[in-house]
Formats: C-alpha cells, structure tokens, sequence
C-alpha cells in the first residue's frame, strides 16, 4: 500500500509541475505572438480539449485522458481575461 501511495503522490506532484512549467511556456509564446494571443482570448468560455490518440497525458481521447495542455489553455484564457483593462 505504501508503495502505491508513493507513486500515486509522485505522479501528481510531477503533473503539477508539468503543468506550471507549459502554463510559463504558453504565456512567454503567446505573448509573443498578439494573433494567437486574441484567439485564445476570442474561445470565450469555452472548454479547449487537445485531441490526441497517443498523448494521455498532454491531451485526451473520446473521454480518456488527463488534457493538461487544454487545461493550461484554458488557465492562460483566464489570466489574459483577468488582467484586461477595461
């Protein structure tokens, strides 16, 4: 049991630090870029899914898998929302 208990609390902490690691990522390009910044703006509220067959982990496949980089997406929106002047 405790071995398993380990391994499950090693591939959450690796998850969230994948996922602050993409999220720096995603916010340095589309800073960069101001066309792809606006699109991410301009999806609203809605959901954004990375479709992939082999990736579980960075995307998902007909209800299987984690999404984490639709997830950053998603916390990038978010932020450019948030921080908007008005």
């Amino acid at each position: 049991f405790e071995q398993s208990y380990s391994f499950i609390v090693s591939v959450i902490l690796f998850s969230k630090s994948c996922g602050k690691i993409m999220f720096n990522i995603l916010r340095y390009k589309f800073n960069q870029h101001e066309d792809i910044k606006e699109n991410l703006i301009n999806t609203g509220l809605s959901p954004i899914i990375f479709s992939s067959k082999t990736d579980l982990f960075w995307g998902a496949n007909e209800n299987t898998g984690m999404n984490m980089l639709g997830k950053q997406l998603v916390k990038l929106r978010t932020f450019y929302l948030s921080n908007m002047e008005p």
